[in-house]
């Protein structure tokens, strides 16, 4: 896959309920611009079906990605993570 023109950064904790209507909008938004893009949520430790359902979401569109972070890294850690995957460290 190419380098994205944009990449979009979602923490996700125990979101089931509000996932496929984030997903839903975020992408008919982001279609819209006509420009490539990637979606990067990152589950932080979800105790519900949240890593699940974004499982589900991305098999149907590959712009898409999942990042599965456990508990045991601190806050910093997961920011840096992120930034890490969208390029700007």
């Amino acid at each position: 896959m190419a380098t994205p023109y944009l990449s979009v950064v979602i923490p996700v904790y125990n979101e089931s309920d509000n996932l496929q209507l984030l997903y839903d909008r975020l992408t008919k938004a982001l279609d819209a611009l006509d420009k490539t893009f990637e979606i990067i949520f990152t589950n932080d430790g979800s105790r519900d079906n949240s890593l699940e359902m974004l499982n589900n979401l991305f098999r149907a569109r590959s712009p898409s990605s999942t990042i599965c972070l456990t508990d045991i890294w601190e806050v910093k850690n997961r920011i840096k993570c992120q930034m890490k995957k969208v390029r700007l460290f």
